[in-house]
């Protein structure tokens, strides 16, 4: 069977996209909770420092997939890009200069492809480029992909020189309504949104957009079950929490909009949890483009 190595796993999303496509899938995980969620969903994982991992032991792997630590490049935090330490992209290259799998994907916040850091971004693929790979980057938004939720990433893809093909990205495709993938209704809409804590956010008026668009971005922190209505950050708005027209989503429904399966096991106190699930990639689109890039029979 096919190995996959994912680094930066987190809660598994992307180890069980490439599980689902009979990849033999071995995770790196710093987080002790999220290693523990890992292993309770019977993923394999190597817990501690990326870092201090030999990724030559695993050279001939089909795949290696990561989505190093956003902070240095979030748009909610005043990060230092390649200069911040918690940047783990340098170590995300390590491996797959060690490996040097048939097909590599970085998943990463998309403002790493803003102004602030395009050079960086520019090296990155340089660096890739000159291990031997034809390499290309995109930021998606999974909702034009089948997904019932609004999450755009950037993701840098290579497939090896010796391949002799190029990169492939997945076919756009209409997803679901956040409505229609929860099974919600107006009424379920404006229940919802009446149980936002932040009084602002009580407008029923502004409370169906759920039933005729996607789901705003699942995110890992600030009361997560707060799904904050669009346009939340226009100038003068409330914080996310007290924007009108917000709803509240449950930890169920938000695995599920991750693509999370209901019997997926997410260990660690809420606010774990909620760290774990909103830092995910959305399971369905890392394996359209896993699927994209690895033929069956590498698979």
């Amino acid at each position: 069977m096919a190995q996959a190595v994912t680094l930066f796993s987190g809660v598994g999303c992307s180890s069980l996209a490439a599980a689902n496509l009979d990849l033999d899938v071995v995770a790196h995980e710093f987080n002790p909770d999220a290693a523990a969620s890992l292993r309770a969903n019977g993923i394999k994982v190597t817990e501690g420092d990326v870092r201090e991992v030999d990724f030559t032991v695993y050279t001939g792997a089909t795949l290696v997939e990561g989505g190093p630590p956003c902070q240095p490049f979030s748009q909610a935090h005043d990060g230092d890009g390649r200069f911040d330490p918690r940047d783990m992209i340098p170590e995300f290259i390590r491996a797959v200069a060690e490996i040097l799998p048939k097909v590599f994907i970085m998943e990463e916040v998309q403002t790493l492809g803003w102004v602030k850091h395009a050079d960086y971004l520019a090296k990155v693929v340089e660096s890739l480029s000159l291990l031997g790979y034809t390499v290309e980057y995109r930021v998606l938004n999974a909702a034009r992909y089948g997904s019932p939720q609004a999450r755009k990433r950037l993701f840098v893809v290579g497939v090896r020189l010796d391949l002799d093909r190029s990169v492939q990205w997945p076919q756009e495709a209409s997803g679901p309504t956040m409505a229609e993938f929860l099974g919600w209704n107006v009424s379920t809409c404006i229940m919802r949104n009446a149980q936002v804590p932040d009084p602002r956010a009580h407008d029923h008026s502004k409370a169906l957009w759920p039933m005729s668009r996607s789901a705003m971005t699942v995110v890992g922190s600030f009361r997560p079950e707060v799904m904050a209505a669009p346009g939340y950050r226009a100038a003068g708005d409330p914080p996310r929490q007290g924007t009108p027209g917000s709803v509240v989503v449950t930890e169920a429904e938000r695995k599920a909009l991750m693509g999370l399966p209901a019997d997926w096991i997410v260990v660690g106190t809420q606010a774990a949890r909620d760290l774990q699930i909103g830092n995910g990639v959305i399971v369905d689109l890392m394996q359209q483009l896993i699927s994209a890039n690895i033929t069956d029979k590498e698979a």
